[in-house]
């Protein structure tokens, strides 16, 4: 079983996708088959929409609701656990235990696989005087209150966090294509 967290609206067919429930965006997979046709796409197509592009992006389609800053519920023994542009959307303790959570539901061998972004790309940005761009990549576009970026990650601080944890090899992982700077990582259980 694959879990997709954080989905926002990026629907992966396939996988059991989860985000928080907001009113009046989301929206349960089960009760809209059309949607899922509509807007379902895979890993290679993962930004089916450029940015922004989405007719519908305020809606969020998920197969089931959680607040991931709780912990989870044990949802099953998981092979793959991914989180694109989500985990700097906690706060640095609300990400340890959320990795430790997926830690915990990922089968042996298991891989979590985080994207999130480049904070030293954004810092040479502002360097260059594209401070507007820089912020946004920095803060995110604080469209409503889960639109907050809480803290940022480089690649050699995010993979210490998941060998501390307990994964046992990390590696670059470059899936997702962006328009701006990102970080992916691998972490194998």
């Amino acid at each position: 079983m694959k879990l997709h967290l954080c989905c926002g609206n990026v629907y992966l067919k396939g996988w059991l996708n989860v985000d928080i429930y907001i009113e009046g965006k989301t929206k349960y997979a089960r009760d809209n088959k059309d949607l899922v046709e509509k807007y379902g796409t895979t890993i290679d197509r993962y930004y089916k929409y450029p940015f922004n592009e989405n007719p519908d992006n305020k809606l969020r389609l998920v197969d089931t609701q959680c607040d991931l800053r709780q912990a989870f519920p044990n949802m099953g023994n998981f092979g793959t656990i991914m989180m694109i542009q989500g985990i700097e959307h906690f706060t640095k303790d609300e990400s340890h235990s959320l990795i430790k959570n997926c830690y915990e539901n990922l089968i042996q061998k298991g891989e979590l696989i985080l994207d999130f972004p480049d904070v030293l790309e954004s810092a040479r940005l502002i360097k260059l005087g594209e401070d507007q761009k820089a912020m946004r990549y920095v803060y995110c576009s604080g469209k409503d209150a889960y639109s907050l970026h809480k803290w940022g990650y480089t690649y050699k601080m995010m993979s210490d966090l998941l060998k501390e944890i307990g994964f046992s090899y990390t590696e670059p992982w470059e899936e997702i294509k962006h328009d701006y700077p990102t970080i992916g990582i691998r972490g194998i259980k």
